[in-house]
């Protein structure tokens, strides 16, 4: 009987045991590539999309981990197991290139020149910039061209512009930018 219960313990731990599923293996830690700075707030998304599921978001001058690169996105490390993605443009090789002071506003992507031949006078235009340097607005405040499609050209131009944060005590603010171009 005694030999019955053994054999029986036996088999049914053996049993349980065949039944187990190994645990995975722990994940293979990534090389960093490179440091960078964000160059405004810098959102961290689950997938390389713009409306792929928002994870954190850095402030302005942090430091963060490249783990590669796909296209205009940037793999960033948030811990040893978990990455997220960020636009490579919202971030800055260097520290000193993270932001822009009230004195010093500065392109990070300057407007595209705009030429049209014949064309003299000038283009005087108002942008309205948000905090992450992006242009949310253009108008108008002077064309001596006469010249309304010239005008559009050199609206457009700035509204793909990029400029650096404006940081004030260390935060971005909005800021409006006064753009002139000569032709």
């Amino acid at each position: 009987m005694k030999k019955t219960l053994i054999l029986a313990t036996i088999a049914i731990t053996l049993i349980a045991a065949c039944g187990r599923e190994e645990a995975p293996p722990e994940p293979a830690a990534r090389e960093t590539i490179a440091i960078k700075f964000a160059a405004g707030d810098l959102e961290i998304r689950e997938a390389p999309k713009d409306d792929a599921a928002l994870i954190t978001t850095y402030k302005t001058g942090e430091s963060v981990s490249i783990l590669g690169e796909q296209g205009e996105w940037s793999e960033i490390k948030i811990s040893f197991e978990k990455s997220g993605w960020a636009r490579t443009a919202a971030l800055a090789a260097n520290k000193a290139d993270v932001g822009s002071t009230a004195g010093e506003v500065r392109f990070r992507i300057a407007p595209e020149p705009v030429t049209q031949p014949g064309a003299h006078g000038v283009i005087r235009l108002e942008a309205t910039v948000n905090v992450h340097g992006d242009v949310t607005g253009v108008r108008t405040l002077e064309n001596t061209t006469g010249r309304t499609a010239l005008e559009l050209l050199t609206a457009e131009s700035l509204r793909k512009a990029k400029f650096f944060p404006l940081l004030q005590d260390g935060k971005a603010q909005q800021f409006v930018y006064e753009y002139t171009a000569t032709f």
